[in-house]
């Protein structure tokens, strides 16, 4: 976790710089302490922050100090959503495909930040956010051995430990007596039993809305009839990501600082949190237009009136007398 800098003893000091983009410099000092700083070029975005924070962290380890503070007040200024890229560019950039086996989410250095525009809690919420994106990485990079289905069903109801969220995983004879052909035909050429996880929030009862995410939790995809070949093999692995992000899009619900409201969905890549707000966002479809007569320059009636004037030509001339429009 992430701690306020109330000046006590560090090891490096990370800051940004108006310098060009990603351009880093380190100074060392007699006592052993570093300076680091970054360039954010003069695109100040919030995947720039993503991207500075993750170069400063990553020269930081390069050092290797047992704790750094970070002045986080350029983040701050894109908002709630600069926090999260700033944190997701700190733990991201500190992460290791070992990690996984491990299960390690967050840099070994101990870590402060300082600046302004911000509050603790707003910190703390960007950091659990950029430690659920760790643990979905995580999931993503371990072994399908390690991760078989039930494996991962555990992972993911664990992941909603302490949250109004009640978890139901389903087995192979639960799916068997539902009738779930289509999953049991695709499991069952595995040594390893299906599973289907289905998560609920529970932390709105009175709000009728329901919106569900559907991901995709399968922990080897061999291709099946079509075996892929072994330049494949690595990525057979991942197919349990959309599962994962869909997990870890729920346990954000419950956060204060990020409600949902909106999730973009952008195909094979997944779920992405929006880049536009500091929430998990829900994109509503656009509604059919139903003329009523009252729009702003309707043209609406002019159509009717043309549509209806065809009609009665075309139901004149089939019983052959004629029509005056």
């Amino acid at each position: 976790m992430i701690a306020l800098y109330e000046n006590q003893p560090v090891s490096a000091r990370v800051r940004l710089t108006d310098d060009d983009y990603l351009r880093t410099r380190y100074y060392l000092h007699p006592d052993g302490t570093a300076d680091i700083t970054v360039g954010r070029g003069p695109d100040w975005t919030v995947l720039a922050c993503k991207e500075c924070y993750g170069k400063a962290v990553k020269t930081v380890l390069d050092l290797e100090p047992d704790s750094c503070v970070f002045d986080l007040s350029p983040a701050a200024r894109l908002g709630q959503p600069g926090l999260n890229a700033a944190l997701e560019g700190i733990l991201g950039g500190s992460h290791r495909k070992a990690d996984c086996l491990t299960d390690v989410r967050c840099p070994t250095l101990t870590c402060y930040a300082s600046g302004s525009g911000f509050t603790l809690p707003q910190l703390t919420a960007a950091w659990q956010l950029a430690e659920d994106i760790m643990a979905v990485r995580n999931y993503v990079n371990l072994p399908a051995n390690l991760l078989t289905p039930m494996d991962f069903a555990a992972r993911l109801t664990a992941l909603a430990q302490g949250l109004p969220i009640e978890t139901t995983v389903y087995d192979r004879q639960q799916l068997e007596d539902l009738g779930l052909r289509g999953l049991l035909t695709v499991g069952g050429s595995s040594g390893h039993p299906p599973a289907l996880v289905v998560l609920r929030y529970t932390g709105a009862p009175e709000d009728p809305r329901r919106v569900g995410f559907v991901g995709k939790g399968v922990t080897v995809d061999s291709g099946g009839y079509c075996l892929k070949s072994a330049s494949s093999m690595a990525g057979i692995k991942g197919d349990m990501a959309g599962g994962a992000a869909a997990a870890a899009a729920l346990r954000g619900a419950p956060q204060p600082s990020i409600a949902p409201q909106r999730i973009h969905y952008k195909g094979s890549r997944g779920f992405e949190l929006a880049t536009s707000g500091n929430k998990v966002l829900i994109v509503p479809e656009k509604a059919k237009h139903v003329c009523k007569g009252t729009c702003p320059n309707c043209r609406c009636k002019d159509k009717k009136a043309r549509a209806k004037a065809r009609n009665t030509a075309r139901a004149a001339v089939a019983s052959g007398g004629a029509a005056v429009a």
